[in-house]
């Protein structure tokens, strides 16, 4: 069946929807194969076992079994030799602890780890370690990362028309009861103003909040900062989901909200723009960078000063022809001419007088 090209552009967000969930579960799958390894529960028991045995080795050894064992005797009798020892067994110890409190390499983690590298998001809570599993990332960003910008426009896309439907909706109804409402718009077409935008996102973020205290036990402030620091791409990651659900809930409406916290922010940043032109903000802020810009070129040497000055003779001669050429052809005119004629005339009267003041 030969598919419209309506239905062919309908099948685009799918499409893309469905490539991205594919290259995320294989990336899982990879990223799960190469960094995954089996770890060992360390336990404080295990701890103090091999600092025992560590302490056994050293010139303190008979001393640790005696009855008037005393600590700080004994700590300042050690040796540098000795000391060196402990210093590197605790090393040991502490590095082997951190290693076992960082979250492995399940699925639902190589996962969650895939979709923070194509989203930009890179929390660091998990991160590879091989030399094959850095490379993969690498090569798996470059790919993942144009796919997710362009679902992410997709599902912005699809947004803001929604948006607009439904602003169009509530501005016919307002016509309905009030003919004399107007809705401030650039063209024919309704969009979404940001305080349609912010009431969205604010209970957006609400609402992902409250999950999060419920999944994670966390409080709404937060919850809220994970949140936001999730969904402006800053990723701390000092704060991350630790339940499967979690993890999941994050995976499912991260694009839903990327894509909501980009529209707001640019509808705001258009919003301000539009304000600072209608105050006049915007030009003076243009004409302040014109002044500086012809300052510089004034001030670069009088070589590139002569040059500026011939040009605009140059200029000026130029306009001072042309001018001259329409103010002849302006006296050569028939007053008693079609309407046509006289049309030509006065066009011509005012692009003379335009070069005129050019030249001045």
């Amino acid at each position: 069946m030969k598919l419209t090209p309506t239905q062919r552009k309908n099948l685009i967000p799918l499409v893309l929807f469905l490539a991205n969930l594919v290259f995320l579960y294989i990336g899982g799958l990879i990223f799960k194969s190469i960094e995954y390894e089996p770890r060992e529960k360390l336990t404080t028991s295990d701890d103090v076992a091999l600092f025992l045995q560590t302490l056994k080795k050293t010139s303190l050894g008979e001393q640790i079994l005696s009855k008037d064992f005393n600590s700080e005797v004994a700590a300042k009798g050690l040796n540098s030799e000795s000391l060196k020892k402990l210093d590197a067994k605790f090393d040991s110890i502490r590095n082997e602890r951190t290693a076992a409190s960082l979250p492995g390499w399940s699925f639902s983690n190589s996962l969650f780890f895939a979709t923070t590298v194509v989203t930009t998001i890179g929390y660091g809570n998990v991160a590879p370690v091989t030399a094959c599993g850095r490379m993969f990332c690498v090569i798996y960003a470059l790919i993942g990362i144009p796919l997710t910008l362009m679902l992410l426009a997709v599902v912005g896309n699809h947004i803001v028309h929604y948006l607009n439907e439904a602003c169009a909706w509530l501005v016919n109804r307002i016509r309905a009861y009030n003919a004399n409402y107007e809705f401030e718009s650039a063209d024919d077409q309704i969009n979404a103003p940001v305080w349609v935008a912010l009431p969205i996102i604010f209970v957006f973020l609400a609402v992902m909040s409250f999950m999060y205290c419920a999944l994670e036990g966390w409080d709404f402030g937060t919850a809220l900062y994970f949140i936001f620091i999730t969904f402006t791409t800053i990723g701390f990651g000092d704060i991350v989901p630790k339940s499967s659900a979690g993890i999941w809930i994050n995976l499912m409406l991260l694009y839903v909200g990327l894509s909501i916290v980009s529209i707001t922010i640019n509808l705001c940043a258009q919003s301000l723009l539009t304000q600072m032109k209608k105050t006049g903000v915007y030009l003076k802020v243009i004409q302040i960078f014109s002044s500086q810009t012809d300052s510089a070129a004034n001030n670069s040497g009088p070589a590139q000063g002569k040059e500026n000055a011939i040009a605009d003779d140059n200029r000026a001669g130029q306009g001072e022809r042309i001018a001259m050429a329409d103010l002849k052809d302006t006296q050569s005119s028939d007053p008693k001419d079609s309407k046509k004629s006289a049309r030509m005339k006065i066009v011509r009267e005012m692009d003379g007088k335009r070069y005129g003041a050019l030249q001045e």
